[in-house]
């Protein structure tokens, strides 16, 4: 059987062992978004993993430990949601402190995540978002960007496949916008 992204097993066993066995190190997080550079088609083999999955845009984010694969340690996500916020540190503080809370819950992660889905917005306006429209409504009076944005605001739970790049990290030119009251 050949194994997908999302259907390696996966288990982190390190992770249940108490901390005086290793030693927790942030990584450098990266500036750009992870490119697969190489894929080792004979390693994939070993694992039994589809060589096809090379070609996936997540490949990259697994094995660069900004996505966790199914089953992974939950941290490793942690450096990629932290890698959206200026105070990283303060980020992780409160991660932590809500991993703790959620030990305190009987609710199967599964469950939780599915009731999540359900009330968090997927698509938020984003600065480098409005900037796109203001620019696209300023010097072309065209105001399509604004009605699409408008439209995908309204229904933030939907899932609209055509515009899952709205759901993406900002792009690398749009990481340092920062919003005025007087914008």
């Amino acid at each position: 059987m050949k194994y997908s992204l999302h259907t390696l097993p996966l288990s982190n066993s390190f992770a249940k062992l108490p901390g005086t066995f290793y030693a927790r190190v942030q990584p450098t997080p990266f500036a750009q978004p992870a490119e697969l550079l190489h894929f080792n088609t004979a390693a994939a083999e070993l694992l039994d993993l589809d060589p096809a999955i090379a070609s996936e845009p997540a490949c990259a984010d697994f094995f660069s430990g900004r996505q966790p694969l199914p089953g992974g340690e939950a941290e490793a996500g942690t450096r990629a949601l932290q890698d959206q916020f200026i105070d990283r540190e303060r980020c992780g503080r409160w991660l932590a402190d809500y991993r703790a809370a959620l030990r305190g819950h009987a609710r199967p992660d599964a469950e939780r995540q599915t009731a999540l889905r359900t009330v968090n917005p997927k698509y938020m306006l984003r600065n480098y978002m409005a900037q796109i429209a203001i620019d696209k409504a300023a010097q072309q009076q065209d105001y399509t960007e604004i009605d699409r944005q408008f439209k995908l605001l309204q229904a933030q739970i939907d899932e609209y496949p055509d515009m899952a790049h709205y759901a993406a990290p900002p792009p690398a030119w749009a990481r340092h916008i920062q919003v005025s009251c007087s914008s």
